[in-house]
């Protein structure tokens, strides 16, 4: 089963980004990366899904 769904996350100061190269790479690295960022529910102790697809991410100070 598929679903789509909007995540906010809130990333630490470590991560002020400057520049367009910037947040592709973090985009590209740390969104979604290798398939290994995954959505864990501490409701049912579970993996819930694996990130395979980021997009129309915004960036809001």
């Amino acid at each position: 089963m598929k679903i789509k769904m909007t995540i906010e996350i809130d990333v630490e100061d470590t991560f002020n980004f400057t520049d367009e190269e910037e947040k592709m790479w973090f985009e590209n690295e740390v969104l979604i990366g290798d398939g290994t960022l995954m959505l864990h529910s501490n409701e049912i102790g579970d993996t819930v899904g694996v990130v395979k697809k980021v997009s129309n991410v915004q960036y809001v100070s």
